[in-house]
C-alpha cells in the first residue's frame, strides 16, 4: 500500500509533543491480509474446442484457486446466475458491459468483479482474456494470458497469471482508494474521507496509516474520545507504533487523562531511546505535580543528551520550586553558562548556593573565574548577585555586601557599557543603599536605553514614593505645628502656606510613583510580577488619598 511520509516532530510541546498529531503512522510493513469479496461473473467459451477449459474453470479450477486464498472470498456460479436473472441481465460474457458487471457486483457486495472469454489457439493452448472492475473506484483493467489443456500447467498459469493480476489490481485499487481518502482529508471533507478510510481498513485491517488519519480527523474536530478509539484500533495491530502512541497520548492529554497519556508515551520510551519523548513524559508528570517522577525521567533524557537545555531548564525549575537546592545547583550552573545574560538563572543559582550554605563557594568560584579572565562579564554579574543574596540574608552586614555587589556590577558595566540590565542592577543596589540620586540616574539611563524593561519603571516608582513619604512626614510635622495653637498672625499664615506646599509636593510625587508603577505593569506579562506591582500601587494609593487636597477639607 502506498504510504505518505511526513517529518517526525517532538512535545513540548506541550509543542511540542504533542505535534505528533500531524504525522501519519508510517514506518512499518503493513499486511494486506483481509477479506475482499471477488465476484467471478463467468468465462464464456468462444469456440467448441475451448468449452472443456470453461467447464474446468467453473467446476474445479477457480474454486481451487481462490478457496486457498486468505485475502479473497470468491462468489461464482449459482449466486451470480440468480442475480443476473433477477436483474434481467441476459448479456453473454463477450458482450457484458462494465455497468452491467457493476450492477451484479453491487448486489453481491463485491470489491472486485471479473468476467471474460476463452478462445482456443490450437488443440492444447487457449487464450484466457477478461476484465476486472473495482467496485470501490470504478476503475477497469484488462488481462490476457495463455493456459494449457494439461491440468497442472493450467493451474500454474491461473496461479501465476490470473491470481497475481487480480491481487496486483486489488493492491493498486486500495492505494487509489487511500489516495482519494487522503485528498478528501486535505480538502477538509472529513465525512467522505472517513467513509473511504473505513473502506480501506475494512479491506486491510492492518493499515496503520488509515487508522492514523481516522484518528487525526476526529482530533481536529475536538472529538478526542473517538480519536482515541481509532488510534487504539491501530495499536492493536502494532502496540509499539511510535506515531500512534504519540497521537493517542496527545488525545488523552486533551481529555485530561494524564495517566493514560503517560502510559502511552512510556511505551514509546521503552522501544526508542529519544530524549524528546522522555522530556514530554516529564512535562506530563509536571502537570500532575509529581516532582520526583519529573526528575527521574529527565535523568534519562540527560543520559541521552547531557547538553539538552530544555531538560536542564525543567529540572532546575522543578528542583528549585521544591526546595531541592542541591539538585537545582547542578542544572542552574549549566544554564548559567548557556544563558550568561539571564538574571533570573543567576539569582536562583546564588540563592540555591545560599540555601545550601555554599554562597562562599559561589563567590570563590566567580572570583577564580575573574582571576583567570578579567574580561568575563558574566562572572562579574554572578559575583554581584551572590553578594546581593548575602546582603538580603544578613541585614546587619548588608551595607558591606551591597557595596561589594556595586563594585562587581560596575566592573561588568565597564566591560559592557550599553547593557541596560546591568544599569538596572546598579540602580537597585543604590536603592538598597538609599542613594536615591544615583539609583534614579541609572534607572533613567536603563529606561532610555531599553524602554521595555519593567524593572526600571518599578525602581523609579519606588524612588518617587520614598521621596514623597519623606516630604509627607515633613507635612505631618508642619500640620501638628499649625494645629498646636502656639502660632499667631503672620507666622501662622506662613506656616500654613508652607504646610500646604509640602502636601502638594508630596501628592505630586505619589502620583508620579503610581504612573511609573502602571508603566511597569504594561511591560510584563508575568503574573507573579504583575501581582507585586499591583500590591505596590495599592500601597501607594493610601498616600495619594492622604495628600489629596479635598481629603483635608472634609
Amino acid at each position: 500500500m502506498k504510504r505518505i511520509y511526513f517529518a517526525v516532530v517532538c512535545l513540548v510541546l506541550v509543542s511540542a509533543l504533542f505535534s505528533a498529531s500531524n504525522k501519519p503512522a508510517t514506518g512499518l510493513a503493513q499486511s494486506t491480509q483481509a477479506s475482499e469479496t471477488l465476484v467471478i461473473i463467468g468465462f464464456q467459451a468462444i469456440d467448441g474446442n475451448s468449452r472443456y477449459i470453461t467447464n474446468m474453470l467453473e467446476s474445479r479450477d477457480l474454486n481451487a484457486l481462490f478457496s486457498s486464498s486468505d485475502h479473497f472470498r470468491h462468489i461464482m456460479g449459482r449466486e451470480v446466475s440468480n442475480i443476473m436473472r433477477t436483474e434481467g441481465i441476459t448479456s453473454t460474457m463477450e458482450r457484458l458491459s462494465s455497468d452491467e458487471a457493476a450492477q451484479i457486483g453491487a448486489k453481491l457486495d463485491a470489491s472486485i468483479v471479473i468476467w471474460g472469454t476463452v478462445v482456443s489457439i490450437n488443440n492444447t493452448q487457449f487464450r484466457m482474456s477478461g476484465t476486472m472492475r473495482s467496485m470501490r473506484t470504478g476503475n477497469v483493467s484488462q488481462f490476457s494470458f495463455l493456459v494449457e489443456r494439461d491440468r497442472n500447467q493450467r493451474e500454474d498459469a491461473l496461479r501465476t497469471e490470473l491470481y497475481q493480476k487480480i491481487s496486483d489490481f486489488s493492491k493498486s485499487e486500495l492505494s487509489r482508494l487511500f489516495d482519494m481518502a487522503l485528498q478528501h482529508y486535505h480538502n477538509r471533507t472529513f465525512e467522505s474521507a472517513e467513509t473511504m478510510f473505513l473502506r480501506v481498513v475494512g479491506i486491510d485491517k492492518e493499515n496503520l496509516d488509515a487508522y492514523y488519519y481516522l484518528g487525526i480527523m476526529q482530533f481536529e474536530q475536538n472529538r478526542f474520545g473517538q480519536a482515541v478509539d481509532y488510534y487504539n484500533q491501530g495499536l492493536t495491530v502494532d502496540p509499539y507504533n511510535e506515531t500512534l502512541l504519540l497521537s493517542v497520548a496527545n488525545a488523552y492529554r486533551r481529555q485530561g487523562l494524564t495517566n493514560q497519556a503517560i502510559e502511552a508515551l512510556e511505551k514509546v520510551a521503552e522501544s526508542k531511546s529519544d530524549k524528546n519523548i522522555y522530556y514530554n513524559i516529564a512535562l506530563l508528570y509536571n502537570e500532575r505535580g509529581l516532582s520526583n517522577e519529573v526528575m527521574d525521567v529527565l535523568d534519562k533524557a540527560l543520559e541521552i543528551d547531557p547538553e539538552f537545555e530544555e531538560a536542564h531548564t525543567l529540572y532546575a525549575d522543578t528542583s528549585y520550586d521544591n526546595r531541592n537546592f542541591e539538585k537545582a545547583i547542578e542544572h542552574l550552573l549549566f544554564l548559567s553558562e548557556q544563558k550568561p545574560d539571564d538574571d533570573e538563572v543567576a539569582r536562583r543559582l546564588a540563592l540555591s548556593y545560599q540555601r545550601t550554605g555554599q554562597l562562599d563557594r559561589a563567590i570563590e568560584r566567580y572570583l577564580a573565574i575573574i582571576e583567570t579572565d578579567k574580561n568575563n562579564n558574566r562572572a562579574y554579574v554572578n559575583l554581584a548577585n551572590a553578594y546581593r543574596a548575602i546582603a538580603l540574608e544578613n541585614p546587619n552586614d548588608a551595607t558591606r555586601y551591597n557595596r561589594l555587589a556595586l563594585q562587581a556590577f560596575s566592573d561588568a558595566l565597564r566591560l559592557n557599557p550599553n547593557n541596560a540590565r546591568i544599569e538596572i542592577s546598579i540602580s537597585d543596589v543604590h536603592l538598597a543603599l538609599n542613594d536615591l540620586t544615583n539609583s534614579e540616574r541609572f534607572a533613567n539611563s536603563a529606561r532610555q536605553r531599553q524602554n521595555d524593561l519593567y524593572e526600571a519603571s518599578v525602581i523609579l516608582g519606588t524612588i518617587a514614593q520614598r521621596k514623597g513619604i519623606e516630604i509627607y512626614n515633613n507635612y505631618v510635622e508642619l500640620q501638628s505645628i499649625t494645629d498646636s495653637g502656639n502660632l499667631w498672625g503672620q507666622e501662622l499664615n506662613d506656616t500654613i502656606a508652607r504646610r500646604d506646599r509640602t502636601r502638594a509636593e508630596a501628592h505630586t510625587l505619589f502620583n508620579q510613583s503610581e504612573s511609573f508603577f502602571r508603566e511597569a505593569l504594561e511591560k510584563t506579562d508575568v503574573d507573579r510580577i504583575k501581582n507585586d506591582i499591583n500590591h505596590r500601587i495599592q500601597g501607594n494609593q493610601q498616600y495619594i488619598n492622604l495628600t489629596r487636597p479635598d481629603f483635608f477639607n472634609e
